[in-house]
């Protein structure tokens, strides 16, 4: 015992206190490492500001042309007064149109530019940028319809973007679609808002034109230098840019070092207060601090894979890379059927902690355990199949009924399910039955996985217990699904059963009495 006890202070020296010490040291030393990571940050957060804007502005001018595109099915030339007037609010001065079947044949949708040089310039700009219109065209095969800005038309004596669509309309004859905005109005009408949004009480954002860094826009007074700015995807001759309203790098630097250390003198001082409480306590704090350990990293374990499928087909969806819409549609069912899973998960871990203060209630009513199973194995087939297992149901036609905790069972049945996925190595086949009588109701989930040892099975409703040697040591687990089940079932004045035979699988059964009283 005093090794050990020597042990845990050379521990706690070694990798807490002068590792604490080492850091408020370093801490000091690396102002100018700190000033640029804060302006990385302030970097990361300008990118999604205009991340933000462009997919906002991009947005509002799709819908638009998805208007217009609605309207120009019978190639008629006359738009709607309704999306004139949404013309105008939303900066658009002219909008032109030309069939690639018919050249140099240009139709106003709407103009309200009055520049007799207008078609003749466009004619123009169209013959030197005839790479990008057949780029463009190329995306709208592709399903994709992308927004092109091109270069600034003056007339009238301000500076209008032009904007290149392609379109295609019912009978698949495809049109150039040619936009002129008025920048400023178009910011000041529809994307200031969303900036103010954005920039909310911590950031001063602003639009500024590149040729001259004239300020044209700004969410609020500019009392500070611009931090950073980049180029607007819709207006490239516009920039972007981001301000803080109430410190500048410098001071954002000091506040975050000055708070830093404060924490860490704090931290040293809890540190040092909480390892004597813990000395004293030394044989039982150990032993604690092992199974919170071992509890932390199995729960850590089982939490990994549903969030790595929720991150990745959200960030696939969030990207845009997904254009088919079943696909799509299957995305989303994959992220709620993980989501489901992860929340099973965590109401595991609640559920064991009202249980173990004896506050855990259960609300009994109707429940149709045939439809209840039908919903489990939904919800999981994705996690199965992705497993590589094999699954089969064994259901009654009618339905069966039973005065039951409808979450309570459902929790039940799922940690059997866990513990089959968990446990099957070489035979992946698990096989779900319901059955009655009339005495009883039983569920059953059988695995063909890699059992358990005949003189363990008394054990393995325990709390925390856990096969000590073989292949079930190996896989992670908290030891709590067993217990959770066990209770649940003495609640419902039920029990479970266990069939296994170390090798060759198991089978847990799940017994409702019809003669108990719930």
């Amino acid at each position: 015992m005093r090794s050990r006890s020597r042990k845990l202070v050379t521990i706690v020296i070694g990798t807490i206190l002068l590792p604490l010490i080492l850091y408020l040291v370093y801490e000091v030393s690396t102002l100018n490492e700190n000033e640029q990571v804060i302006e990385r940050i302030y970097k990361d957060q300008l990118d999604a500001i205009i991340f933000s804007v462009n997919q906002y502005s991009d947005d509002i001018l799709n819908s638009i042309v998805d208007k217009i595109e609605e309207q120009f099915e019978d190639r008629s030339h006359v738009l709607s007064e309704e999306i004139k007037v949404a013309l105008g609010y939303n900066g658009i001065k002219a909008l032109l149109i030309q069939s690639f079947d018919q050249q140099n044949k240009w139709s106003y949708l709407h103009n309200t530019l009055e520049t007799p040089e207008l078609q003749p310039r466009l004619e123009v700009l169209n013959k030197n940028n005839q790479e990008v219109i057949g780029r463009l065209r190329n995306y709208l095969k592709s399903q994709y319809r992308k927004v092109e800005p091109m270069t600034l038309f003056k007339a009238n004596g301000f500076d209008y973007q032009v904007i290149y669509i392609v379109i295609t309309a019912k009978s698949k004859e495809q049109f150039l679609m040619v936009v002129l905005m008025d920048p400023a109005e178009y910011i000041n009408e529809i994307l200031s808002p969303k900036l103010q949004q954005i920039g909310n009480e911590e950031l001063i954002i602003t639009m500024q034109r590149k040729e001259d860094e004239r300020i044209i826009y700004t969410t609020d007074s500019l009392k500070k230098d611009i931090l950073l700015s980049k180029k607007m995807w819709l207006f490239p001759e516009l920039l972007v840019g981001i301000s803080s309203k109430s410190a500048t790098v410098r001071e954002l630097v000091d506040q975050r070092v000055a708070s830093n250390l404060i924490a860490a003198g704090l931290l040293a001082t809890l540190l040092i207060t909480g390892f004597f409480l813990v000395f004293r306590n030394l044989n039982r704090e150990i032993q604690l601090a092992q199974v919170k350990s071992d509890f932390v990293s199995s729960v850590s374990h089982e939490l990994r894979t549903p969030l790595a499928l929720i991150s990745m087909f959200a960030e696939t969806l969030m990207l845009g890379r997904v254009k088919n819409q079943t696909k799509k549609q299957e995305y989303f069912e994959i992220i709620y059927k993980e989501t489901n899973r992860l929340t099973n998960i965590v109401n595991r871990i609640l559920n064991f902690s009202q249980i173990e203060a004896n506050r855990r209630d259960y609300h009994f009513s109707k429940v149709d355990l045939r439809q209840l199973l039908q919903e489990i194995i939904r919800d999981y087939s994705y996690h199965l199949e992705q497993n590589g297992f094999e699954y089969e149901s064994k259901l009654p036609q009618q339905p069966v009924n039973l005065n039951a905790d409808r979450e309570a069972i459902y929790e039940a049945v799922v940690n059997l399910i866990d513990n089959s996925i968990k446990y099957s190595k070489d035979c992946k086949h698990i096989s779900i039955e319901l059955q009655t009588s009339a005495d009883q109701t039983r569920i059953s989930i059988s695995d063909m996985g890699i059992g358990i040892p005949k003189e363990k099975l008394a054990e393995i409703f325990d709390k925390f217990y856990r096969v000590s040697h073989g292949d079930v040591y190996t896989v992670k687990g908290a030891g709590l699904g067993l217990s959770i089940v066990s209770h649940i079932m003495e609640a419902h004045g039920g029990n479970v059963q266990v069939d296994s035979k170390q090798g060759h699988g198991s089978t847990f059964s799940l017994l409702f009495y019809m003669n108990k009283q719930l």
